[in-house]
């Protein structure tokens, strides 16, 4: 598979737009079976390192010394040490262990000043015989000293537990690399370039020790202690460019690896013997490595680059390899909240901004690899995806022609990524074809809203669409569709009085679970009027009243994954009301109106005619449509992930197939294919009759309750692909 990256659609295609929605069409269903991956991983493999010597103690490596003279790989005379390590696996040891997971760059394993002092050999159960490591002695004898110092006894690094001759045991640890590192208790990143100064390690420990800012601890507008001097920056640029320039940071499977290990990742950076690390910043102890963990690396180097501000050079490489995408998103899509602000401690900034898909993949992107088509898989590992594309040798994708930038947009449009839809005009049809695949995801890059700032970006991560299925249509995506209700005096759009607001303030000093007393107070209050508007059992005001009583306990390992959603978005929805941001009822879709109330003798607004019944609240936007869409999906259980949809959206006319004329009865021709709906669920003449077609207008938080209700089909544009008219406001 040929990189196609930097090509246009309409260059990759010929300017046929029919023809990539065919490619589209077709990639979606070469999916990879992760069944077998997931089994793989059961029996994960690891370097067991419990019986062997403290290599730090050279009285305990005595009984393991060979020879005195010539070292292997090197002419310098020195002591060599002969190491057997068992390979074992999880069917041996307990599913839980805890190992080190091992980031290394391959083809980049230069001999280091100081030559290994050890010959490794690896023993499998399956073989009577030990064999030669294939992972370089100097790189095998880093990690056994950084395992060692943490206590940690078993080691996953992939050309021992990957069998590298068994084709079939390497497409099964592709496909779930995910697990290998998202579950590991620590990574290793193993470093070449070697810092060589005093001064290097001084403004290294600057950095990471944060004291180089005024304030250490503002992530939201860093700025430098000027205290600190012009040099200690000019030194810290140095040292920062030196580091990213290592070949570790080059490598697309190393980007993969850093994401999932997240905080987990230490890098081990050599440094020359003449180095003094005490009373710096947490360098480790281990001779001659620097221990530097990753995370704040990342977090320092990107409050370095914003307090830089713009005029530097370097920025856009440096954030390309160590940005920390909750910081810099924060700082680039951050915007103000369109409620009116008070000084109370219930005003929440708005955390608003896109997933970190694009992020990824540019940063995938950029970096070096072997095989073009394991960007796909590297993409669906880092993101955490659980459809994935099938790129092993026998796969249909590589046996024929297909696009690099097709696939990745079919994985990205597979896994439900919600793209923006809201300008006016949307693109058109067939604009796709004047972008390559990462000018049209940041074009059409939505940003969505965070109920709170508490790990904001972890949650809008989940903003997904659940299982969609490719149309020419538009994405063919599961949910419920809700009508929000004609505004009713006192309750829709529905704010507290200012009294009250005023008194729920000051009673939001003590924490009730999830929820402030203030904003528990709030719910409660809510529930009230619900009950005094329509009925004392009204379905929706129980299900507020469980939610509210599940909020004041904390996390349990059995609570359902939904609860702690639903827990945001209620601290949202009480925020909203103490603030007096405006919030709407909404009922969903095609719901019969309710006539039945709790006291046929109070004259109640609406009684008459009947009031649909309520089954959703929503925080309204400045501007909003007449319907939101919502999914949910529990993910799998340890791995994938909850997806969550929560939209303003536009109703649209059933696009036509311009490429087929009408029948004579003057219908309108499918756009549906037989190959686009899945024929062991429901036809596509049920796909036609019940879909509703619709244009994504921006993210909405809100509590919804559809138990026991019918999931609908809805077919979503995708911008510059589909062809989909708006309903006039008044139809």
């Amino acid at each position: 598979m040929e990189n196609d990256l930097q090509l246009t659609f309409g260059q990759i295609f010929n300017n046929n737009l029919d023809a990539l929605h065919s490619q589209l069409l077709e990639i979606q269903h070469i999916q990879a079976n992760r069944l077998d991956s997931e089994k793989w991983v059961q029996r994960l493999r690891f370097l067991d390192i419990s019986c062997l010597p403290d290599l730090a103690d050279n009285s305990s490596l005595r009984a393991h010394k060979v020879r005195r003279g010539r070292s292997h790989n090197s002419v310098r005379a020195r002591p060599t040490y002969h190491l057997t390590i068992p390979l074992t696996s999880r069917t041996s040891i307990h599913q839980n262990t805890e190992y080190v997971a091992v980031s290394w760059p391959w083809g980049a394993a230069k001999e280091p000043h100081a030559p290994s002092r050890f010959t490794f050999d690896v023993q499998r159960r399956s073989s009577r015989v030990p064999h030669k490591s294939e992972f370089p002695d100097h790189f095998m004898e880093r990690v056994l000293r950084f395992a060692q110092f943490v206590k940690i006894d078993y080691i996953w690094v992939d050309k021992e537990s990957i069998y590298q001759d068994n084709s079939r045991d390497k497409d099964l640890g592709v496909q779930i690399m995910d697990v290998v590192y998202g579950y590991s208790t620590s990574a290793a990143g193993l470093l070449t370039t070697q810092i060589e100064h005093q001064h290097d390690i001084d403004a290294l420990s600057a950095l990471l020790s944060r004291e180089i800012f005024v304030h250490p601890g503002d992530t939201q507008n860093p700025q430098f202690n000027l205290h600190e001097g012009h040099k200690t920056l000019i030194a810290i640029e140095k040292v920062v460019e030196r580091i990213l320039a290592d070949k570790w940071w080059e490598r697309a499977w190393i980007f993969q690896e850093d994401h999932l290990a997240s905080d987990r990742m230490v890098l081990l950076v050599p440094h020359s013997a003449d180095i003094d690390k005490s009373g710096h910043h947490g360098f480790g102890n281990i001779e001659g490595e620097l221990l530097i963990k990753l995370p704040e690396f990342k977090q320092a180097v990107t409050l370095f680059c914003i307090a830089a501000r713009p005029n530097k050079i370097y920025i856009e490489q440096w954030m390309r390899k160590a940005k920390q995408y909750n910081i810099w998103n924060k700082r680039i899509y951050r915007t103000t909240p369109p409620a009116p602000q008070t000084s109370s401690s219930t005003t929440q900034t708005i955390s608003s901004y896109p997933t970190t898909t694009l992020s990824i993949l540019e940063g995938i992107c950029h970096r070096d690899i072997a095989k073009e088509e394991d960007r796909i898989a590297i993409l669906a590992n880092a993101a955490k995806f659980s459809t994935r594309i099938d790129i092993s040798p026998s796969s249909q994708l590589l046996s024929s022609p297909h696009s690099l930038s097709a696939a990745l947009l079919t994985l990205i449009l597979l896994n439900g990524e919600i793209l923006k839809d809201s300008c006016k005009p949307s693109m058109p049809q067939g604009d796709i074809l004047n972008h390559t695949l990462l000018s049209y995801l940041k074009a059409c890059q939505a940003q969505l809203i965070a109920p709170s700032s508490h790990f904001s970006q972890t949650y809008i991560d989940h903003c997904r669409f659940n299982a969609p299925l490719i149309t020419r249509a538009g994405l063919l995506v599961p949910g419920f569709l809700f009508r929000l209700l004609s505004p009713i005096p006192s309750l829709t759009p529905f704010t507290l009085p200012v009294e009250k607001r005023w008194a729920l303030r000051l009673d939001d000093q003590h924490a009730r679970g999830k929820l402030s007393s203030g904003q528990y107070n709030a719910i409660v209050l809510l529930i009230i009027h619900l009950k005094a508007f329509y009925r004392p059992n009204l379905p929706f005001a129980r299900f507020l009243t469980t939610q509210l009583s599940q909020s004041a306990y904390r996390k349990h390992p059995q609570t359902a994954p939904c609860v702690q959603y639903i827990r945001k978005n209620l601290s949202a929805l009480a925020a909203a009301l103490m603030n007096g941001t405006p919030v709407q009822l909404a009922r969903l879709e095609n719901s019969s109106p309710s006539f039945s109330f709790s006291n046929e003798d109070d004259n109640k607004e609406g009684e008459e005619e009947g009031e649909p019944e309520p089954s959703a609240i929503f925080i309204l936007p400045p501007q909003s449509s007449s319907h939101v869409f919502t999914a949910w999906d529990n993910g799998l259980q340890g791995q994938g992930m909850e997806r969550l949809a929560s939209l303003q959206v536009r109703m649209c006319r059933q696009p036509v197939d311009s490429s087929s004329s009408s029948s004579s009865s003057g219908s309108q021709t499918s756009l549906f294919s037989s190959k686009d709906a899945d024929s062991s669920s429901d036809s596509n003449l049920d796909i036609e009759a019940d879909a509703v077609f619709l244009r994504c207008r921006g993210w909405v938080n809100g509590v919804w309750c559809v138990r026991g209700k019918r999931v609908r089909k809805c077919v979503v544009a995708v911008p510059g692909l589909s062809d989909m008219d708006d309903f006039d406001e008044g139809e």
